[in-house]
């Protein structure tokens, strides 16, 4: 590699010995899992890493299939493409409504589980809750479509 080759060969293995030297996590676990999202995944799979934990699979598979597909094809612009238009408005909003209850619900919508119900409080989501989750949803992923159990 020379020139811009070098370079991004270089800020990868600064990223990853960064996410190494902070993590409890030994670093060749966390490669091989891509570290839980798309975004670490595009930079992991580049130096080898071969599956990722997706945020999104448990209720949308083929969001994750269709990113895993840009990687395998060698395409990481599209990967990037596919971080910005699914997990970065998702993640962004589901953090906003708290991570576990925005899982829970989405897949409750999906028809995936009986209840969103979180377990230790076994409160189920408000209406207000369902319904910013189910907007969320529907901008990110498009229209719900109820899979049934």
């Amino acid at each position: 590699m020379s020139g811009a080759g070098d370079r991004k060969a270089e800020l990868l293995r600064a990223y990853f010995d960064e996410a190494g030297a902070g993590s409890t996590i030994p670093l060749l676990l966390w490669l091989n899992s891509g570290g839980g999202q798309m975004r670490n995944f595009v930079l992991g799979h580049q130096l080898g890493s071969s599956g990722y934990l997706c945020t999104t699979a448990p209720f949308r598979p083929d969001v994750a299939l269709a990113f895993h597909g840009t990687l395998t094809r060698g395409d990481y612009d599209g990967a990037w493409r596919a971080v910005a238009r699914w997990e970065d408005r998702w993640l962004a909003a589901a953090v906003e409504i708290g991570w576990l209850r925005a899982i829970k619900t989405a897949l409750f919508l999906h028809g995936l589980q009986p209840s969103d119900r979180l377990g230790g409080t076994w409160t189920e989501a408000t209406r207000d809750e369902r319904e910013a989750v189910g907007r969320v949803l529907t901008e990110v992923f498009g229209p719900i479509e109820r899979v049934g159990l």
